[in-house]
């Protein structure tokens, strides 16, 4: 351990250093800086009028006693955090991108403080967080940065984007129309004869008709020999209500075999046909 106090010229560990003489027996200024070493620190010491009673340089740190009325710099120019054990002699404690910087104050009467250098650094080659201490060791400032969250632009992409999956979507959809149709009661657009045996067609059909009556025309064609499918939709007891390829080639069928114009349309003359039979 070194201590320098008591005397006129002091060293500051081996390097040549000049202090002078101020005021009473005991008390130095420091005029210019010096350099300590504190175990494996390096720190800096300044002060352009830094009466102290003593600095200790110790293994792991430095005992710093000052007078009233003094300030006195300690950095350390390898980032380092800079501990106390007396913080009413503290101004400020900062760190920063180029140094961690302890400034002591002792405005109105003499004190002793001890700084300690350790391994924990305060800086980096990014923006660090910075942090002050004022006298009473309260925390007035704490400034930290918080990476940017990228944005991810997202979109919605149609699966039906091309003819053929288009179709095929479409396709599937009216399929299920059928099949949801084909449960509907027959439309009372068809109306009963007298005795309340067989139902009279009022209405023209054609290709993409739908309704109760085109159901009824179904079951009358697959009854009578003209099969609108063997399975499926549109076969006996599966009659939908769309009006689609399957029953306009049965009732262009139904025509030809009656020596009707085989039109697939289901007009006054066919009508008149399937009522009367």
């Amino acid at each position: 351990m070194k201590k320098l106090s008591f005397t006129i010229f002091i060293l500051f560990m081996t390097s040549l250093v000049p202090v002078f003489v101020s005021a009473a027996y005991n008390d130095v200024t420091l005029t210019t800086s010096t350099v300590l070493s504190v175990g494996s620190y390096t720190l800096n010491i300044t002060g352009s009028s830094a009466v102290v009673s003593s600095i200790v340089v110790n293994p792991s740190n430095i005992v710093v006693t000052m007078q009233a009325g003094s300030s006195l710099q300690v950095t350390s120019p390898t980032f380092n955090q800079l501990t106390v054990d007396n913080q009413s002699l503290v101004s400020t404690n900062t760190c920063s991108t180029n140094s961690s910087v302890l400034t002591l104050s002792s405005p109105s009467s003499s004190g002793t403080v001890t700084v300690t250098p350790t391994a924990t650094i305060c800086s980096t080659a990014s923006t660090p967080p910075s942090t002050t201490v004022v006298g009473n060791g309260a925390l007035v400032g704490l400034i930290t940065t918080t990476p940017a969250v990228p944005t991810i632009a997202t979109s919605t992409v149609d699966i039906a984007t091309t003819p053929t999956s288009l179709q095929s979507e479409i396709a599937q959809l009216l399929a299920e129309v059928q099949a949801l149709e084909a449960q509907l009661p027959v439309s009372s657009s068809l109306t009963s004869t007298s005795s309340g045996q067989a139902s009279l067609f009022t209405h023209n059909l054609t290709l993409g008709s739908v309704g109760g009556d085109v159901q009824a025309l179904q079951h009358y064609l697959n009854t009578h020999g003209y099969p609108i499918a063997i399975t499926g939709l549109g076969s006996l007891g599966h009659e939908t209500t769309k009006f689609g390829a399957l029953t306009y080639a049965a009732v262009k069928v139904l025509q030809k075999s009656v020596g009707l114009p085989s039109t697939g349309y289901f007009g006054p003359l066919t009508r008149g046909y399937v009522n009367g039979h």
